[in-house]
């Protein structure tokens, strides 16, 4: 790049014409460069939240399928259970041991 003349009368900078079509021609590039950038940037960051969220889904996914697993058959056996036939059975149980105890 050329030397640069300070102009003392006005103390301005005088740019010779092929230096700053040069200055404009490295700005262009310095944009471009920073645009795709950018660009790459942006596709990486949202491939990086895509990665976190199906790991996290997945996860999501296999805990709760283990708890279908274990708790399907636990309220299969819930089901079963005879509320009146354990009402007549503790109905029993307390007529045997006032029996025992001669409370009758």
């Amino acid at each position: 790049m050329e030397d640069f003349e300070i102009k003392k009368e006005q103390g301005k900078l005088e740019v010779p014409p092929i230096s700053l079509m040069e200055m404009k021609h490295t700005v262009r590039n310095t944009e471009r460069v920073v645009d795709n950038n950018m660009e790459l940037f942006e596709s990486q960051r949202v491939e990086d939240i895509k990665d976190i969220i199906e790991e996290f889904i997945r996860c999501e996914m296999y805990y709760h399928c283990r708890a279908l697993e274990v708790l399907g058959p636990a309220l299969s056996h819930i089901s079963r259970v005879d509320s009146r036939g354990a009402q007549k059975n503790m109905k029993e149980d307390i007529e045997a041991l006032n029996e025992n105890l001669c409370y009758n």
